[in-house]
């Protein structure tokens, strides 16, 4: 007799029950009852073993997939479902499962999976942890603002959440990340295990009970109506302690428990027994969700999350592909196709309101945009899933697919490739190439299947026949790349047993500009690596760098997948840990010239990272006087343009009228020096005082608005009126209404400014959506201050002013080493100017 890991269908016992399954040698028989999974003739199979479960398999044939026709998603309300067998999809991959080393995200690339999550249908989005960075900030914001504002037809709009510890910043930041979101939560966690208590926190059972209950209390209090609350290292938290914090979070308003499994230690009986135990012990419980986040240290965090939904858990939390600290999280495609397949059999009609169709788009989505590669073998989703090698069960195939196989592939969005009835070569067209493409799970549009095309139809001159893991390269080479910042034109390597390799390499910047470097290194990829390197001037580490053959053969195009560190500091926070993590960068590259495919991964990694720069430095540059993008600001302000020039040619002529009298000893030029030092020591020393006295005149507050003086006290000392008034306004007035512009340049953090013309459109001149006054408002800008241009904001025009301010330090950096250069060159001078004894200049030369 086999045992079950599930508990009772009896989902109001508190009890765990253990279910018998006969093995397949019973004799035992029952009526059938089945699951029918549509094939595309809309028939269905009944599967049946000898034992007591049964299961309806699709077939699969070349029909198109039927339509997709789901059991209806209850409406949405955050501590109450009105079907009880509805399961709630917490998806946390762009926050639990960017953790993973080697997955750091662009923001880009999270808004594309926050759309295609939404695609798939899951019901919470967790789009990261807003206080580890800035950068994670605005994706949660962005997202918050997009997806979470993006309703269907059938009124569906995912929830956005955002992680918080339980302290005040950390809340107050995420609910500003999620708060423009229709559905808006918080999720906020502490950690309730002895081991925890003693060893990180440092802090009493009672100590962490009050800080829990006043967080969510907190959080509630912003506004937030949605909190969810986490007892960190639940599974391993003493039972009693945990009945009592929970009880005491759901008073202060908490609408969802999650209960995770923080290590990964428990095994299925356990687990189902601990949300068995926390619904019948917990005073309040049948107010909220209970919800369930298992990790996958022993490899049972899908087996744990089935076991919590039969136990009574109605929201689980879960990752594409399974990916996560340490050793991942369950796996959304799993958890669901087990409730799919066995949602009706055995875990009480459980069902979940995900379309399917989607996984497999979602999960080479993320695979390509984090690098993890999923292994062959992995349920649902490897490349294996549906591969058949053993000549019995080919043979079962053949005569029924339901012989070896639980599930259509179609069900999940995947079509058989030897069904497709198309061979692709030189001769096919985009019609064919879309229609494999579609096969495959990818959905393209017009402009990335044209750029696609050409990749393909380069690869078909050269092979006679393009698989389908050609294709799937391509994608990857062509569709999952990072916003490109710069771009392999043309390279050339030379490199044999005769010599070092030689590389030269031509990329092309983000405005089209093209640079060329060579460089020589122990091998092709070295040296292509340094000529990269000479370009981009980004000091980076290589931690790791593979290649694989996507087919056999020697014209085989191959992948390549390398891993990057930037020197400089790209850190974010941990949100479990709270200490603060080095991020690291993947890139992938495909082409069937390998030395082209390792410099392509290798520009795909430098462009995650640079976009990553760029997207963190863009929010609160100026040397934080809160002002967006340093060059447009610098471009109004043009303190010091005029200095900067003057000085380099001071730099670079005395010194050459200095060497050629000196080298023709001709006491005319020396002269001209001599006393031209003098002037230059002069300029130069007006210059840094100067700088000196505007540094130490203003010395505004970093956070502008906290300063106590206003601007009306400090212009006209060094900073006239007329200047001031002309800086803002040329930084108002160069910029329109539409969202990117406002986003770049004039949304600042101590300003309101809004450009003539705008009125009342929003951000993303769409109604309903994030408006001036939103930004206004979230800003906290004082009443006195008007919503039009805020020139009477004691904060913004400090704000400005220190921009100002800040062109004179930069000045400082190079007028005070140009100033001790003329000092010394001038002792030269005084040294030799009686030793050049030539009245004429000398007709001669120097070199």
């Amino acid at each position: 007799m086999g045992t079950s890991i599930l508990s009772s269908s009896n989902l109001t016992s508190p009890s765990l029950c253990i279910l018998s399954i006969p093995t397949l040698s019973s004799s035992f028989s029952s009526p059938l009852s089945s699951l029918n999974l549509r094939s595309h003739h809309h028939r269905s199979v009944a599967l049946s073993t000898a034992g007591k479960f049964h299961l309806s398999c699709s077939l699969s044939d070349s029909s198109p997939l039927p339509p997709y026709s789901p059991r209806r998603r209850p409406d949405y309300i955050p501590n109450r479902i009105s079907d009880p067998n509805y399961v709630r999809i917490f998806d946390t991959t762009l926050r639990d499962g960017e953790q993973s080393p080697g997955a750091t995200l662009t923001s880009k690339e999270k808004l594309d999976i926050a759309r295609q999550l939404a695609k798939l249908g899951v019901d919470i989005i967790e789009a990261g942890f807003p206080a580890a960075s800035k950068d994670d900030f605005e994706a949660v914001k962005t997202i918050a603002e997009t997806v979470g504002n993006s309703v269907d037809e059938n009124g569906y709009v995912p929830v956005i959440c955002g992680l918080s510890r339980c302290n005040k910043k950390d809340i107050e930041t995420a609910w500003e990340a999620v708060r423009y979101a229709k559905r808006p939560r918080i999720h906020t966690f502490i950690a309730t295990s002895d081991i925890h208590l003693k060893h990180k926190l440092k802090k009493s059972k009672e100590e962490v009970i009050e800080i829990a209950r006043n967080m969510v209390r907190f959080a509630r209090s912003l506004g937030c109506e949605d909190v969810e609350f986490s007892p960190e290292d639940a599974g391993r938290s003493e039972r009693e302690y945990l009945y009592e914090i929970l009880g005491e979070v759901i008073k202060a308003g908490a609408t969802t428990l999650n209960i995770p499994d923080t290590v990964g230690i428990t095994l299925p009986s356990e687990f189902g027994q601990l949300i068995a135990d926390i619904k019948a012990n917990t005073h309040g419980i049948q107010n909220v969700i209970i919800s369930t986040h298992c990790q996958n240290d022993l490899g049972l965090s899908t087996a744990n999350t089935l076991s919590g939904a039969h136990s009574g858990a109605r929201q689980v939390e879960v990752t594409i592909n399974g990916i996560g600290e340490r050793a991942g999280n369950a796996s959304l495609e799993e958890v669901v196709m087990a409730i799919k397949c066995r949602g009706d059999q055995v875990l009480g009609g459980l069902f979940t309101g995900i379309d399917t169709r989607h996984i497999v788009m979602t999960s080479k989505m993320v695979e390509e945009y984090t690098g993890m590669q999923t292994q062959p073998h992995k349920a649902i989703v490897g490349a294996n899933a549906f591969a058949h090698e053993s000549g019995i069960h080919q043979d079962g195939m053949l005569k029924h697919k339901g012989t070896y196989e639980i599930m259509s592939p179609e069900e999940i969005g995947l079509e058989r490739s030897n069904e497709a009835g198309i061979v692709l070569g030189k001769l096919s067209g985009r019609h064919a190439l879309r229609d494999r493409l579609n096969e495959l799970g990818y959905e393209l549009d017009d402009v990335q299947l044209s750029n696609l095309f050409w990749r393909f139809k380069s690869v078909a001159e050269q092979k006679k026949r393009v698989t389908d893991a050609d294709l799937i390269a391509l994608v990857s080479d062509e569709v999952f790349q990072p916003e490109a910042v710069w771009t392999l034109v043309d390279m050339q390597i030379t490199c044999g047993t005769l010599g070092l390799s030689t590389s030269t390499v031509k990329l092309a910047d983000s405005n089209g500009k093209e640079h060329v470097a060579c460089s020589v290194g122990t091998g092709p990829v070295d040296a292509a690596y340094k000529a990269v390197d000479l370009i981009v001037k980004e000091p980076t580490t290589l931690l790791e760098y593979s290649m694989n053959a996507v087919t056999e053969g020697v014209d085989a195009i191959a992948t390549t997948r390398v891993l990057i560190r930037g020197d400089n500091n790209y850190s974010s926070t941990n949100a479990v840990t709270g200490e603060s993590v080095q991020r690291t960068f993947s890139g992938t590259g495909a082409g069937m010239d390998i030395v082209v495919s390792s410099v392509k991964a290798y520009v795909g990694a430098l462009n995650k990272m640079l976009g990553f720069k760029e997207h963190s430095t863009r929010s609160l540059t100026m040397m934080a006087t809160g002002l967006y993008q340093k060059a447009t600001v610098s471009s109004c302000i043009q303190e010091t343009s005029g200095q900067f020039v003057l000085l380099g040619l001071i730099l670079l002529l005395i010194p050459q009228i200095g060497l050629y009298g000196i080298c023709c000893r001709s006491k005319r030029l020396f002269l001209f020096f001599f006393y031209g030092m003098i002037v230059v020591i002069i300029v130069v020393t007006s210059y840094s005082t100067k700088c000196f006295i505007y540094n130490i005149t203003f010395g505004i507050a970093k956070n502008p608005a906290e300063d106590h003086r206003s601007a009306n006290q400090l212009l006209g000392r060094l900073v006239s009126r007329e200047k001031f008034q002309s800086v803002i306004e040329c930084i108002i007035h160069k910029h329109d209404c539409n969202y990117n512009a406002s986003k770049n340049s004039n949304v600042w953090t101590y300003c309101c400014a809004q450009p003539d013309g705008c009125g009342d459109r929003t951000m993303f001149d769409k109604p309903g959506e994030w408006s001036w006054k939103d930004q206004y408002q979230q800003n906290q800008v004082p009443e006195e201050c008007s919503y039009g241009y805020c020139l009477s904001c004691k904060g913004c025009q400090l704000s400005i002013l220190k921009a100002i301010v800040h062109q004179w330090k930069y000045l400082s950096m190079f007028s005070y080493p140009t100033l001790v250069i003329s000092c010394i060159s001038f002792a030269i001078a005084w040294c030799l100017k009686d030793k050049i004894d030539e009245v004429e200049d000398y007709r001669g030369s120097y070199s």
